[in-house]
């Protein structure tokens, strides 16, 4: 769903949120983290 809301970062990049989310998907690791940096925007 979020690749299909082309929701985009606001850092200046616009990276798709969805391919973030998605990398940390299907990265292997015992645990995992998002950061947000909630200044921007």
């Amino acid at each position: 769903i979020l690749l299909e809301s082309g929701l985009r970062g606001r850092g200046g990049g616009g990276f798709l949120t969805g391919m973030k989310w998605k990398f940390a998907l299907n990265t292997e690791a015992d645990q995992k983290y998002f950061i947000c940096n909630a200044d921007e925007g």
